[in-house]
């Protein structure tokens, strides 16, 4: 049967549901051009309908039970009241900080967009979908996985503006890598600030996201290896193992006091305790 008409115009329409048939537990709300909408209990009399993801348009809106019997039919039309982004501006959408797990999302403010749907696929199967506000200016997509191909497609909450889809492959999965104290390490580029994590010491250094570099401690740490990490924006972009060791007291050079033809005399500084010396003569010169 058809229904009257929901209350209602723009974004949200109020649909009174009929008593529901024995048996019957669920309502399935579709439509004609966008598919199920929403599934609610059956007990329920009164539903109101988010328009936000519709297509600008005249939709048929169907009341039906999971069987796929119609109960209830009504017509509505969407009217956006929001204008499309001028030409050009969705160009200012741009990806940035990729790493293994997380990747930004540069957003421009439209003053006549509301709010944005961040959808992210991979193998064309949907992996997460997030609303954001129009202002957010920088977006993060996390809980990514290493290595992977994923597109990234944003749409205005109400519809109305469509953002080219973005395409990008996620850092392969950190390695281990192992250096020496005193050893430096590349930083590629990024807008945000890098923080130095040690397992044994915590946050050890915090450096600007124009940093290019960073130097290994030579000295100053506890004996033993350690695992330190650079993360930028929550995500690990390179994981070093470093050993410190007891390299020993720093020895003078034994200094010459008379030599003659046969013979070198030398004058050793004094051991510590537990030490001998080696004394190896090079027959070269």
């Amino acid at each position: 049967q058809t229904q009257a008409p929901p209350s209602g115009s723009g974004r949200t329409f109020q649909f009174d549901l009929p008593q529901a048939p024995p048996g019957v537990q669920n309502w399935v709300i579709k439509s004609d051009i966008d598919g199920i909408l929403d599934t609610v209990d059956a007990s329920t009399r009164q539903y109101t309908l988010q328009t936000g993801r519709l297509s600008v348009g005249s939709h048929s809106i169907s009341i039906e039970t999971g069987s796929g019997l119609v109960l209830g039919r009504s017509t509505i039309t969407i009217q956006g009241d929001a204008t499309p982004p001028p030409p050009g501006q969705s160009l200012q959408f741009r990806v940035d900080g990729t790493t293994s797990t997380s990747t930004d999302i540069h957003i421009p403010n439209v003053p006549s967009i509301s709010g944005w749907t961040v959808t992210v696929s991979s193998g064309g199967r949907q992996v997460q979908s997030t609303d954001v506000a129009a202002d957010v200016g920088t977006f993060t997509v996390s809980n990514l996985e290493p290595n992977t191909a994923y597109s990234i497609d944003i749409s205005s909450t109400d519809g109305l503006a469509t953002i080219p889809t973005i395409s990008l492959r996620t850092q392969p999965e950190v390695q281990t890598v192992h250096l020496s104290p005193g050893s430096s390490v590349a930083l590629p580029q990024g807008q945000h600030t890098w923080t130095v994590r040690s397992d044994r010491a915590g946050i050890i250094a915090t450096l600007p996201a124009s940093a290019r570099s960073y130097t290994i401690e030579q000295s100053g740490r506890p004996l033993g290896i350690h695992l330190i990490t650079l993360e930028r924006n929550g995500g690990v972009v390179a994981r070093l193992q470093v050993e410190y060791k007891d390299l020993g007291p720093a020895w003078p050079q034994p200094n010459p006091v008379s030599a003659t033809e046969n013979e070198v005399w030398l004058r050793l500084p004094a051991a510590r305790a537990g030490y001998t010396y080696d004394v190896v003569r090079d027959n070269g010169d």
